[in-house]
């Protein structure tokens, strides 16, 4: 990789990363991402997948204000929840979800995979997913075009 497409690569990374910092998001557990993150706490922390228990659910959402309504998953005939989200990104949230549930430990924050432990680690760990994926392009783009397109 040319020198000019890796200091703009860090250059975006910087700027990226300057504006998260400058910007933060309220609540990074919420709409889509909370669809998509709700395996993990229900796997690890309440040993409920499907959902019987969807009071939690709801208490959750009352308490962290993750969603206007709750679209994310679909209640079944037999009473059981179905996501509607696959579980990829709670494959790649889950080192961050661990770190999170280990400081909220120690910082004696609730252990509900929602309090600002948890919200920290993913918002953390989505922006090094960012910034991973724009070195992969930019390093993929150089193969096929000149540095200034890169």
């Amino acid at each position: 990789m040319s020198r000019k497409v890796l200091v703009s690569v860090l250059l975006l990374s910087v700027f990226i990363i300057g504006m998260n910092l400058s910007f933060p998001p309220n609540n990074i557990l919420s709409w889509d991402v909370f669809g998509y993150y709700l395996y993990l706490p229900f796997t690890f922390i309440y040993h409920d997948l499907g959902l019987q228990r969807s009071e939690v659910v709801y208490d959750i959402v009352d308490k962290y204000h993750n969603t206007a309504t709750f679209y994310q998953a679909m209640k079944m005939p037999d009473g059981v929840w179905v996501m509607k989200y696959s579980m990829g990104m709670s494959v790649l949230y889950s080192p961050f979800f661990f770190v999170g549930w280990a400081f909220a430990s120690v910082l004696d924050y609730p252990i509900d995979g929602f309090s600002a432990p948890f919200q920290v680690a993913i918002f953390i760990g989505s922006t090094l997913y960012s910034l991973i994926g724009l070195w992969f392009t930019a390093k993929v783009l150089s193969h096929f075009f000149s540095p200034a397109v890169t």
